[in-house]
């Protein structure tokens, strides 16, 4: 954890956190998408076989005339990477869980989420 306080781009925040945490016993671990994926991942080979996702690839690139997607990051380590598909967009979407309920149930659990 040392390392990473030196290494966060807001070091006093992650202290502070960090330091919280201990008070209850517990750690901090920083997670999350971006760090894991590699460029490798990033390919329409990975994109769901569905059509509305190929599609949907096919009209955002349509609309901004074939031009790559671009990421920057600039912090501690500067990230600059171009995209030809929406596939970094799509690992940073949410995930929808959707609930049956039978319609006699409908408007107990309309707002239940």
């Amino acid at each position: 954890m040392r390392s990473l306080n030196r290494t966060c781009v807001n070091p006093g925040g992650w202290r502070l956190a960090a330091g919280r945490a201990d008070q209850l016993g517990l750690h901090l671990l920083m997670i999350g998408v971006l760090p894991t994926l590699r460029p490798e991942d990033l390919v329409v080979e990975n994109m769901s076989p569905l059509q509305r996702y190929r599609a949907l690839n096919r009209q955002v690139f349509a609309m901004r005339g074939n031009r790559a997607l671009q990421l920057e990051i600039d912090g501690v380590y500067r990230l600059q990477m171009s995209f030809q598909n929406v596939m970094l967009e799509s690992a940073a979407t949410s995930m929808q869980l959707h609930l049956q309920v039978p319609y006699s149930k409908l408007v107990r659990a309309y707002n239940l989420s």
